[in-house]
């Protein structure tokens, strides 16, 4: 026992609380070094995440441009086709009051409330004197 109390006596002496301070410091600070090292892994990590996230927005509103515009433009080309011929029936005007209330749900802008009227104002079917009509060359068959 009296060895034991000599060796504390002398470990206590030559500044052991300083040598187990300086091996507890040094532990923490390798541990704050690993932490530091993590969270600006991660920062740099969420940061890519912010650029892809930011990329794909723009490629989706680029995308949405798009899809706007090809149903504006069909759309458009299928009531002028309705208008040319002179009557829609009820299959076109059903297909068409779905692609305009698509495109009012969007809110786009345009002008195919005035093309829907003139739509809406057709009639139903071929008119009686044009569906006996043969002649495939004029238009008011005056010949």
């Amino acid at each position: 026992m009296e060895i034991l109390t000599v060796i504390i006596s002398i470990f206590s002496g030559l500044g052991g609380g300083g040598i187990i301070l300086f091996f507890v410091n040094r532990h923490y600070a390798e541990k704050d070094k690993e932490e530091a090292a993590c969270k600006e892994a991660r920062e740099a990590e969420e940061q890519k995440r912010k650029e892809e996230m930011e990329e794909l927005m723009g490629s989706m509103k680029a995308s949405l441009a798009t899809v706007k515009f090809l149903s504006y433009c069909r759309m458009r080309d299928e009531l002028d086709r309705v208008i040319d011929k002179g009557y829609a029936t009820p299959a076109e005007r059903h297909f068409l009051e779905d692609m305009h209330k698509n495109y009012s749900d969007h809110k786009w802008n345009g002008d195919m409330d005035s093309r829907m009227s003139k739509m809406y104002r057709l009639p139903e079917h071929l008119p009686e004197e044009l569906a006996r009509h043969t002649c495939h060359v004029c238009e008011t068959c005056d010949k």
